[in-house]
């Protein structure tokens, strides 16, 4: 089925050829649409959308009750349609965001890759 804003998705690290047996299905690691992560950390190749060779590192939104603002102060914790997933997990502060956030407001991931929640896509 397709995204649409307003969906969560997860986005985990893609296995290497070589990892993956031949039954298993692996996911393209480029990003599928523009997102927030919610959930989680990730280190992401934006080479195809700004030119910048160094991978960038992104993590969660924190809660907050503002106005989300993709280009400018919150572009840490976006991932951009087309660009490379280079690394993506639940965080290393677990801990610490499940003592900020309740868990029923940002589920755990089945997978341990990280959560984003889908703000646009190519066809919205």
């Amino acid at each position: 089925s397709d995204l649409v804003p307003g969906d969560l998705i997860e986005l985990v690290t893609v296995k290497s050829n070589t990892e993956a047996t031949p039954d298993e299905k692996v996911a393209p690691d480029i990003v599928p649409c523009d997102c927030v992560m919610i959930r989680g950390e990730a280190v992401a190749s934006e080479a195809s959308l700004t030119g910048e060779s160094a991978p960038q590192m992104k993590d969660a939104l924190a809660l907050e009750d503002r106005t989300l603002d993709l280009q400018g102060r919150d572009r840490v914790h976006c991932l951009f349609s087309g660009t490379r997933i280079v690394r993506a997990t639940e965080g290393t502060n677990k801990e610490e965001v499940e003592a900020t956030r309740p868990a029923s407001d940002v589920p755990a991931t089945p997978n341990q890759g990280c959560l984003a929640y889908v703000v646009r896509t190519g066809f919205a």
